[in-house]
């Protein structure tokens, strides 16, 4: 009786439990990731006045119903997310006080995580405290370390999700390329460690500390070993998704972002690599298949898809509650500024001299009374049309939250930074190839003001600037006289290697402004100064006749790129 008693025990704790008769328990963790938002709360852009392709608005409805179905998902941001429109604009110049609205929206949605971006920290830090304050959610950093503590970060390094008894270890770091781009005032006490070494350390301690079941990277940093123009860049490398896969097989997921490219999924070193890309346009979708054995839960497929917000509804609750931001917004963008007597636009500035990029050297001379200006054109698809000038299309000119800066340069310094843009090009038995070599982005493209020449292309790399002349004086200019050059603090600071190519890096800064140059030049046309839609005519390249022809016929990928 006792052995019939205890078969029929064993027999109905096998039908319950039927992993412990040789079958395997499964689950399935959802991860949704968003990258780079830069302030695109709306469905809407504020420049072009046109339905913009995404937005956390949108992001908010496909969550809520993936959520549906899947209430566990984990919502994760891999960072740059306060700073980039004329939403964020606004706010962290006139509204600052208020709650963050890319804070609020992102505690409505229910995101768990963020890694700190380089444009949120540009802020300051006292911003990153009060913003951490609002956030439910952590912001980490695990490579962002006070400088006097022995690498103890300043930021939280991580963070512990649990999903229906599955544990998983959130990791989060910053490209450490900070202390090229900011003053160190905005970042004073910490420094930037390498990601994949510093990665490699904190595996290792949340492995022995947490023994978590799923360990994942969410990287403000680029998916590739060095970004365009890196080669000759010392460490640490601003962009390392791949070379921190290639160090750390123990990471299971590497989230990146930084470079605003979206690549929907990799797999490196057995980690899988997936990077949404910029604007919440979209959401990097990570399924996990994970199987028990034993008491041990193990991953057993891990895959990304990118999920497009293009055709996403917005959610009109969140929207609703965002309102008084959208509408102080449309307000303050709105705000006419001056007149402009006909049609511009950018796409053939990088070519030929631009009156729009003008407008922002003679707002930095005028600013800074320097003797020569450097500006990059940050948007080579902008079009103005007759009329008024208003402070949305300011934002399209300029849309970074840069500072403006002079440095003392010898005329030598002047000519070798002008040879390292004119790297940006092709010679011309190459333009079969393409005009633009890839050796720089389209926004470390500088053009100068304050002096004119001209850009032979024939010539060989450090040879192609030619004319070289003081526009004040008509006089070449003298590669031993110090001029003041008038430049934004991501370029003073090292930012796209034009100082250090130049031996300029560790030059005197004369000047700093206070505000941002897009509030410069608000100002400057507020105060009833000219926007000129005649370019000076200060530079040419030789070739240009050539450049224009070929471009005509490829307009459209000329326009598309960064």
């Amino acid at each position: 009786m006792y052995k019939k008693i205890l078969l029929i025990f064993l027999l109905i704790f096998l039908f319950f439990h039927p992993s412990s008769a040789g079958e395997l328990l499964e689950k399935t963790v959802y991860i949704a990731v968003t990258s780079d938002e830069h302030g695109n709360l709306f469905d809407y852009d504020f420049i072009s006045k046109e339905e913009f392709p995404g937005g956390l608005v949108r992001v908010s409805t496909w969550i809520k119903e993936f959520r549906k179905e899947h209430p566990d998902l984990i919502v994760l941001s891999v960072g740059d997310i306060i700073q980039g429109t004329p939403v964020t604009a606004l706010h962290n110049a006139q509204f600052d006080k208020e709650p963050d609205p890319m804070i609020i929206a992102m505690n409505f949605i229910g995101y768990q995580a963020a890694a700190l971006g380089n444009h949120d920290i540009e802020q300051g830090l006292p911003v990153l405290d009060e913003l951490q304050k609002q956030a439910k959610f952590p912001i980490l950093a695990a490579n962002a370390v006070f400088e006097k503590k022995k690498n103890k970060p300043y930021f939280e390094p991580y963070i512990i999700i649990h999903v229906d008894g599955i544990k998983i270890a959130v990791l989060g770091m910053i490209t450490p390329g900070i202390p090229q781009w900011l003053n160190k005032e905005v970042y004073a006490g910490i420094k930037f460690l390498d990601i994949p070494e510093n990665a490699q350390y904190w595996v290792k301690q949340i492995k022995k500390k947490e023994k978590p079941d799923i360990i994942i990277g969410l990287l403000h940093s680029g998916y590739g070993k060095k970004e365009v123009g890196e080669e000759n860049q010392p460490k640490p490398i601003e962009n390392a998704a791949i070379e921190t896969a290639e160090l750390n097989p123990e990471l299971d997921i590497i989230l990146s972002g930084h470079i605003h490219i979206p690549m929907e999924n990799d797999m490196i070193n057995g980690v899988l690599m997936s990077q949404p890309g910029s604007g919440a346009k979209n959401i990097s979708l990570i399924t996990i298949k994970m199987i028990k054995t034993d008491k041990n839960w193990e991953v057993k497929t891990k895959t990304a898809q990118l999920i497009s917000m293009k055709d996403v509804k917005r959610d009109e609750e969140l929207f609703k509650i965002l309102q008084p931001y959208f509408e102080k917004t449309k307000e303050f963008s709105e705000t006419p500024l001056t007149v402009i007597d006909k049609d511009l636009n950018t796409f053939h500035s990088y070519f030929k001299d631009c009156a729009i990029v003008d407008l922002i050297h003679q707002v930095q001379l005028q600013e800074t009374g320097a003797d020569i200006s450097a500006a990059a054109l940050f948007n080579p698809n902008l079009q103005l049309e007759k009329g008024d000038i208003t402070i949305a299309d300011v934002a399209g000119i300029y849309k970074y939250e840069n500072f403006l800066y002079v440095k003392e340069m010898t005329g030598k310094q002047v000519k070798d930074y002008l040879e390292y843009c004119a790297t940006f090009f092709n010679s011309p038995d190459k333009f079969n190839e393409g005009i633009i070599s890839g050796k720089l982005k389209g926004y470390n493209y500088d053009t100068l003001e304050g002096v004119s020449y001209e850009i032979d292309l024939s010539e060989p790399e450090g040879e192609r600037i030619i004319n070289l002349i003081e526009t004040k004086t008509g006089k070449p200019v003298n590669m031993e006289k110090i001029y003041k050059v008038a430049m934004n603090n991501y370029r003073s600071n090292g930012g796209g290697g034009h100082l250090e190519s130049a031996d300029a890096l560790e030059t005197s800064i004369i000047y700093r402004s206070s505000f941002p140059v897009r509030d410069l030049i608000i100002k400057y046309l507020q105060e009833g100064n000219s926007f000129s839609t005649s370019p000076s005519g200060n530079w040419k390249i030789i070739q240009e006749q050539e450049i224009i022809e070929i471009i005509n016929k490829n307009l459209d990928n000329i326009k598309n790129m960064r």
